[in-house]
């Protein structure tokens, strides 16, 4: 397992989901799909803490273009690589919400 501060520019697959922890915290859970270099698609499970933040990004979809910084976690498990961030900044760059604002949070 390796930890990052890592920058993602890509679009968010499916419509985020909220979920909680088993300790009752509210997280907001997403996946970016990235090309890399090589045009392969890269695929990043992004979740976002903090209730404020996670009731602020209640408009996020599919299909929308981010931004991301955030905390990477890479773990093998089965043969598969997981990428996981915990989202510290984002911005959307494409779709219904997009703004000229630096950071949403």
């Amino acid at each position: 397992m390796s930890l990052v501060q890592i920058t993602i520019v890509g679009y968010i697959a499916k419509d985020p989901e909220e979920k909680f922890t088993p300790n009752a915290k509210k997280v907001l859970e997403f996946s970016i799909a990235h090309k890399n270099r090589k045009e392969e698609t890269e695929w990043f499970n992004c979740t976002v803490w903090n209730e404020k933040r996670i009731e602020s990004l209640g408009w996020l979809a599919k299909g929308m273009g981010v931004y991301v910084t955030g905390e990477l976690t890479v773990t093998a498990k089965d043969d598969k690589v997981y990428r996981n961030v915990n989202v510290d900044k984002l911005q959307v760059i494409s779709g219904k919400q997009a703004s000229t604002e630096e950071e949403y949070f």
